[in-house]
């Protein structure tokens, strides 16, 4: 298996971060709880000018506030695509920092940055075809189509080593590794 390593692109690894100021709301109880109600509009309007914008957010209700507090919500990309997002209280008064967990990336953009590197690692002009909106994590894989110059049709398989820093492994179908394990591009 072949590791394809680069610096960290903004074209190819978009990873969503943001913060949320939310307002609290009393529980019957009298407890002090994170709106999440709030919570989820405000994800879904900051991620609005952003590559891949929410269309759904789903944040757990009834979360105490409590700084340092993680917790979990679901939220689907305007493609719908499901990811996951982490949100920390960074205080006890319902600031919230957020971060989406898995990175999203165009397969576009991720074919034509891979179909140089594999010219270069196997001496063969491969053109790839990869799915439209690529989500991954860290062990994630997932197939691209490649043409090469004879017209042969070859699986490409993905898998995210370092995904927010632009990092894959990949084997191409019925081609050898190359000699050459690690580029930097």
């Amino acid at each position: 298996m072949s590791i394809g390593r680069r610096a960290p692109t903004l074209l190819v690894v978009a990873a969503l971060v943001g913060a949320a100021t939310m307002g609290v709301l009393w529980a019957r109880r009298g407890d002090r709880v994170v709106d999440h109600a709030k919570l989820e509009r405000q994800v879904i309007d900051q991620s609005s000018s952003q590559k891949f914008p929410f269309s759904a957010v789903d944040c757990p209700a009834h979360r105490p506030l409590a700084e340092g507090d993680t917790f979990t919500c679901s939220a689907t990309l305007s493609g719908g695509e499901p990811v996951t997002i982490e949100a920390t209280q960074t205080d006890g008064g319902g600031t919230i920092i957020w971060r989406r967990v898995e990175v999203a990336l165009t397969g576009e953009e991720f074919a034509g940055l891979e179909d140089d590197l594999i010219d270069v690692e196997y001496g063969v002009t491969i053109t790839l075809t990869c799915p439209p909106v690529i989500v991954v994590n860290d062990g994630d894989s997932f197939t691209c189509t490649g043409v090469d110059e004879r017209g042969h049709t070859r699986e490409v398989v993905f898998t995210a080593v370092h995904a927010r820093e632009g990092e894959f492994s990949h084997v191409v179908d019925g081609l050898p590794p190359p000699s050459s394990t690690t580029t930097s591009g």
